[in-house]
């Protein structure tokens, strides 16, 4: 029995499946199948993946398209490894990814889903330099973190395949295109999660992947995910409530002072309702509703002089040296941000 199945859904993807093929038959670490769905290409991927004869590929090939959700969870079902490693047909995976991931995994048994970091590639497959996709390492950040963001890069992915088997969690076709983000916010009820500090993919961003075509229904459901995670801890928000969380997940605040003040007390509805339940390490989550506040008040100090009185009455930890230190750093910057506007009315 192989270690590990690695999974690779394929559709119209001639340009790059073959660099995304290679990258998975060089790995240093050899023990793996390799399931690749072709679901119902146009292109010439299908004559591109059969020029490969390694006896590892085990090849499907479908005439229409079913969706790749279908095939991760065919792939997960038929999958004889011990490990299930996720692979897109348009990424690189580095040759020691493989050996990295089950060396952890191995030597940490807690651990049910390890992710890494990613570097991105341009249209002429360059990595671009100081893009780096990073995320937090450890369990309790990343569940903290999972209230805003995916907190994982999907196609670098390795999951320990008894957790899935174990409690019949599948991806969700009713979470598209979010549905590995929907998967892991499971998951971490049944197993730990951690991210491995280093680059072990490269991804390619392009105008033709389901996360940008679908634009609309990623932010849909995203936002359905969050809000489910937050009324975990607070009970049902209002629609008012569920409106402020949704521009906090996708940072597309309002300057209005009674928009504000809801928001606040919104953060502070959550931090107070997770420090009695403590779903969440309460010095984590607070640390994230506190930058929140601080991003918030920073954005629109310039043009809202009640952002100062909001933030001592709202802010939820009072008297603390934090509290006093971005007070003053907000009265700087409301002083500064005044003086220049005030000279460029001048100028004028």
């Amino acid at each position: 029995m192989p270690l590990i199945s690695v999974i690779m859904p394929v559709y119209n993807a001639e340009k790059h499946v073959s660099s995304a093929i290679d990258s998975i038959l060089n790995q240093t670490f050899t023990d793996f199948e390799f399931l690749i769905f072709n679901d119902g290409s146009t292109d010439k991927s299908q004559q591109e993946i059969e020029k490969y004869k390694d006896p590892r590929i085990k090849f499907f090939n479908y005439s229409t398209n079913k969706g790749y959700v279908a095939h991760l969870n065919h792939g997960i079902d038929i999958a004889k490894g011990k490990y299930i490693a996720r692979m897109d047909a348009d990424d690189i995976s580095l040759p020691e990814r493989f050996k990295i991931q089950v060396d952890f995994l191995e030597n940490h048994p807690d651990i049910g889903l390890c992710g890494a970091w990613v570097a991105f590639l341009d249209h002429d497959s360059k990595v671009v330099n100081g893009n780096i996709g990073k995320h937090a390492a450890d369990h309790d950040h990343i569940c903290v973190a999972l209230l805003r963001h995916n907190s994982f890069s999907h196609p670098v992915v390795m999951i320990r395949r008894s957790i899935l088997i174990d409690h019949g969690l599948r991806y969700e076709a009713d979470f598209m295109p979010s549905e590995d983000g929907r998967l892991w916010v499971t998951m971490r009820k049944y197993t730990r999660l951690h991210n491995l500090q280093k680059v072990l993919l490269y991804y390619r961003k392009h105008a033709n992947q389901t996360s940008t075509v679908e634009k609309k229904l990623r932010y849909k459901n995203t936002t359905r995910i969050k809000i489910e995670l937050i009324e975990e801890i607070t009970g049902p928000l209002s629609e008012t409530e569920k409106k402020i969380y949704t521009d906090i997940i996708h940072q597309t605040y309002s300057g209005d002072t009674d928009y504000l003040l809801n928001l606040y007390a919104l953060i502070n509805k959550i931090a107070h309702a997770n420090n009695t339940k403590k779903l969440y390490v309460p010095a984590i989550l607070n640390k994230q509703m506190q930058t929140t506040l601080k991003s918030v008040s920073k954005r629109f100090i310039h043009n809202n002089n009640k952002i100062l009185s909001l933030w001592m009455k709202l802010y939820p930890e009072k008297n603390t040296l934090q509290f006093y230190a971005y007070f003053f750093y907000l009265l700087l910057l409301s002083i500064k941000r005044k003086r220049k506007y005030l000279v460029f009315a001048h100028q004028r």
